[in-house]
Order: structure tokens, then sequence, then C-alpha cells
């Protein structure tokens, strides 16, 4: 995918530049937290090239350090770049991003992400009438019981992926699947509805 169907364009008020943006969203389809040469690679283009956006997106408060990565400041700015794009270069985004991860050989990153784009076809297209069972509390997988429990217990989701050894970025996706089958959009009601069904998980 060519990099300007990754960009906003039509935004002349808005102090980034055009690559910048671009980067952001081509940034989005990892997650929060992303590594720049994956970005790089989506892009085909240089990390030398993304450097000037990364550090004007820094500048700007949109990005922060991770560590050896780079993340949105949280998950409203990631939204705003991820849901800038349209529906389709989203889905393509999404394969694009996992085709990355497994170049890399970062296996179950890039499963997670093509659950996570299969998620969010579901959601965007609406569940079918015969498939009403895969929404709510019974249609939740046991990875994404044991994730939603853990955050229901208070736990951030670096703790999670500490404790369950997976990524942040597949904790992220874990819980971004119980929030769409459960219909919720906090914390504070993910733990009402654990607690409704089971106890808060011990860690």
């Amino acid at each position: 995918m060519s990099i300007e169907q990754y960009g906003v364009h039509d935004r002349p008020t808005d102090p980034l530049r055009p690559l910048t943006h671009q980067m952001l969203q081509a940034a989005s389809g990892f997650g929060r937290i992303f590594d720049i040469r994956c970005v790089a690679l989506v892009l085909r283009r240089t990390v030398a090239e993304l450097l000037p956006s990364v550090h004007e997106a820094l500048a700007a408060g949109v990005l922060v350090e991770k560590g050896a990565q780079l993340g949105f400041r949280d998950e409203a700015a990631r939204d705003e770049a991820y849901y800038a794009l349209p529906v389709p270069v989203r889905r393509r985004l999404h394969r694009d991003a996992a085709d990355v991860l497994l170049s890399i050989g970062s296996t179950e990153e890039a499963a997670a992400l093509l659950a996570d784009e299969r998620h969010s076809r579901s959601a965007e297209d609406g569940p079918p009438a015969e498939d009403r069972a895969t929404f709510g509390w019974a249609s939740l997988t046991d990875a994404e019981l044991r994730v939603a429990g853990l955050a229901a217990s208070g736990l951030t989701n670096r703790l999670i992926a500490e404790e369950l050894s997976l990524s942040q970025h597949t904790i992220e996706s874990h819980l971004r699947h119980a929030f769409r089958k459960l219909d919720i959009r906090s914390r504070v009601e993910l733990t009402r509805v654990v607690l409704t069904h089971q106890p808060v998980a011990d860690h």
C-alpha cells in the first residue's frame, strides 16, 4: 500500500505535517505501543526518513517513549489517528501490519492483529441475526476471561502482560475484544460485569 493511502491531507489548520499524520496512522494499526521499525516497513520508508516525524509527534505530546518502543499518549490519541482512516484502509492496514510482524518472527502479535481486524469487521458490519450468541459474557474466550479478570482486579496492561508472559499489544487486543463483546466502554464497567459473573482474579 502506498504511503498516500494512510495520509490525511485535508487538515490545513493542523500543525503536524502530512508525513507525521501518515506515520501516526500507520503506527495506529499496531495498537497503542509500536516499534518504529515496523511502521517504516509498512510505509516502505527508512527509519531515518521517519525520525523527524517521530520527534514532531513527541514534541506535540501525541507520542511518548515506552522504553525501546514508542506509544500513543493514550488510547484516545491512538483512536484519533486510526479512525481518521476509511474502513477499507483500516482493514488493509491491519493486514499490512500483520505481514510485517510475521516477517520479523512476531507470530503471536500478528495473530492478535488479525483477530482484532476480524472483530473490528464484525463490529463495523454488525452481528448477523443468527450470530447473536457471539456477544455477551458467554462469548468471551478463555484468554479474554483471564485478562478481563486481571484487569478487574486492578492490574495495568503492563502487569497483566508480565503475569501472563504476553505482549502488551496482545493484552490490549484481548481487552478490546472483550469490551466489544460486552458492549462496554471502560474498566469500571468491566469490573462490574466481572464481579457479576466471577470472583476477581487473584494476583
